[in-house]
């Protein structure tokens, strides 16, 4: 249906000495009686009204044709007077408090966070200087730019650190190598050690991947299969005491072996967000697709981040994201955080899934308070989970399906923004544009910092993997209770 044009007749009615008499309140309420005849005086007021606000909402639309370019009938707001400074447009929320606006320069402003995440970062690939290589037992030789094993026992360490950046999550580690007979045996290890004076350390083993077939120039993922990766800080590089190494080592030669190329794919979070793969115990971490971004396309059209867990050696684990600290969360705040989800696998022989999308609270350090739309194992429906000194789960009505879209919107609301009564939260959570929970909440610390916070692992010790993808997330917040006029 076409849009109905802007009339270009003006109803302008006794603007000009007309005879007017304001009808009383008690008139005004019951209005014209059966077979009366109505004033002059009243009809001229009625008509008169009309054409005063016929001119105060003509004024806010354009008569199209200037010189802006904005068509007939579009809204035109402007600043009427250099001095005039209060705002052009105000909203506010249903108690009146103003949330945002648009200011006397025509900008929207207002004293609010708006925060976007959209993932538009790329996983990167650096090729490991073999010349930096140190060796740990026996003669190897570098030559010609390539390690030649010719001995039992012969091994050299490949330190990560200074090529691969802080907080870089390791996807891939595809070693090139050559062995010359099948009765060769060549072992490779990812370990979690330091290197300190120019010597090398031999820390315990979190990747193993023994070669003993084929022959010729040959390529091995270290991170192929699913295989854990580092302790406690997994597939993430960092600290002195945390330097992910690549070991290789040679048994039973009988002729000779080369290394000639290790490349390393990984992924580095956004500014501000970090990353941890958490394991049942620290034997185990993370697997090599723990986490990746993707490209748009036809399920979600913009870019997303990509989850994954999976049970690494009967270990339990969870690929977990966290944001900035970014808001703090008390009495005062109302806090809004929008994103797409789209299921991927969610069920196996194990059915051990378990997601976790939306808001961490600090907890004076415990991290260990959460507000997120959650599903685990077997359960049918998303629930809304709340967890503070006790949690509260509740069912959204909304069935979780493998390979599904999803919009969640999860509001935060504090005492003085809401009804939920002092020391209360009211929650909110909406899917695909539906409110599926409303609860109130008085476990949750009353003044402390919040943050966005992403999960995808597993419940038990078998199975996985499943994945869940996260699209650009939007969050929104006040700084103050009442905002200003500007």
């Amino acid at each position: 249906m076409a849009a109905n044009p802007k009339p270009t007749d003006v109803a302008r009615w006794a603007n000009s000495g007309g005879a007017i008499t304001v009808p009383s309140s008690g008139k005004q309420d019951v209005g014209w009686l059966t077979g009366e005849r109505p004033p002059a005086q009243y009809k001229n007021w009625l008509a008169n009204q009309a054409w005063k606000w016929h001119k105060f909402v003509d004024a806010l639309f354009t008569d199209g044709g200037n010189s802006d370019g904005i068509a007939a009938g579009n809204a035109d707001q402007q600043n009427t007077a250099e001095a005039n400074v209060v705002p052009l447009f105000k909203w506010r929320d249903y108690l009146g408090k103003i949330r945002s606006l648009v200011d006397h320069n025509g900008y929207r402003m207002g004293q609010v966070s708006e925060i976007d995440e959209h993932w538009g970062l790329s996983a990167q690939s650096i090729n490991l200087p073999l010349s930096a290589g140190l060796i740990v037992t026996g003669t190897p030789a570098f030559t010609n730019g390539r390690w030649n094993f010719t001995a039992n026992s012969q091994s050299v360490i490949f330190s990560l650190s200074g090529h691969v950046p802080n907080g870089a999550i390791i996807t891939n580690v595809v070693v090139r190598h050559n062995r010359t007979t099948t009765s060769d045996s060549q072992q490779f290890i990812l370990e979690l050690g330091a290197q300190t004076g120019g010597s090398a350390t031999t820390p315990s083993p979190q990747v193993t991947t023994n070669v003993t077939t084929g022959t010729g120039d040959t390529t091995t993922d270290l991170l192929s299969g699913g295989k854990s990766l580092v302790v406690g800080i997994p597939t993430i590089v960092g600290g002195l005491d945390g330097n992910l190494q690549i070991r290789y080592q040679q048994t039973a030669v009988t002729t000779s072996c080369t290394i000639d190329d290790i490349e390393v794919t990984y992924v580095v979070p956004p500014a501000g967000w970090s990353a941890s793969y958490k394991a049942a115990n620290t034997s185990s971490a993370a697997t090599g697709d723990a986490i990746a971004y993707v490209d748009p396309d036809a399920n979600v059209n913009h870019r997303t981040v990509k989850l994954t867990g999976k049970v690494v050696d009967s270990v339990q684990g969870a690929m977990e994201l966290f944001g900035p600290w970014e808001a703090f969360m008390n009495a005062d705040l109302a806090y809004a955080a929008e994103f797409m989800i789209r299921t991927g696998t969610i069920s196996d022989g194990s059915n051990a899934r378990q997601f976790a999308l939306g808001i961490q609270n600090n907890n004076a350090g415990g991290l260990n308070r959460f507000v997120y739309l959650f599903n685990q194992n077997t359960t049918a429906n998303w629930q809304l989970r709340v967890v503070g000194s006790s949690t509260t789960d509740t069912d959204t009505g909304v069935a979780i399906a493998a390979n599904t879209t999803y919009r969640v919107r999860i509001e935060i609301l504090g005492a003085n923004v809401s009804s939920a009564g002092a020391n209360t939260f009211r929650i909110r959570c909406f899917i695909n544009g539906s409110l599926v929970a409303n609860v109130t909440d008085a476990t949750l610390p009353t003044a402390d910092m919040i943050r966005p916070y992403l999960k995808a692992g597993t419940s038990g010790t078998a199975g996985g993997p499943y994945d869940v993808r996260v699209g650009r997330m939007r969050r929104a917040f006040n700084h103050l209770l009442t905002a200003d006029n500007l």
